[in-house]
């Protein structure tokens, strides 16, 4: 009898987000989201404040990477932020100097949409970043 009723919550809740699952695709971005100049390539691992792309309670994000180094067995490497181990990381390397290397890489951020980055120290000739989506 109240299904209409049932039918319109429904439809408000979705339209708010507030049912959102699954995986949602960012679009088209005009631009990559970081490149070499943001990121501090010195082997250790550093935030990334992901907040200004991704909206809050996101469970995953799918980022898109390319890389090139002047030394082949470089690493680029993501995980959850306040990690303190490397065994659930995401890892990219230039397997030869100057070719250039792309992934598309899966790492949870922390709370505040933050995740860690490490780059291995000097070479870097192309990091280019860009968040692709994201899972609710």
């Amino acid at each position: 009898m109240i299904e209409w009723l049932i039918d319109i919550i429904k439809e408000w809740v979705g339209a708010q987000g507030f049912l959102q699952t699954g995986f949602v695709d960012r679009g088209d971005p005009a631009a990559y989201d970081f490149t070499s100049t943001a990121f501090t390539k010195d082997s250790a691992w550093h935030e990334l404040d992901l907040s200004g792309i991704i909206p809050t309670n996101v469970k995953a994000v799918a980022v898109s990477i390319v890389v090139s180094n002047t030394t082949a067995g470089k690493l680029f490497r993501l995980r959850t932020n306040g990690n303190a181990n490397t065994m659930n990381n995401a890892i990219i390397n230039t397997q030869v100097a100057l070719l250039f290397y792309g992934s598309d890489l899966i790492v949870a951020p922390d709370a505040n949409r933050k995740i860690e980055y490490f780059a291995t120290s000097a070479g870097w000739l192309t990091i280019n970043f860009t968040v692709k989506g994201w899972w609710f």
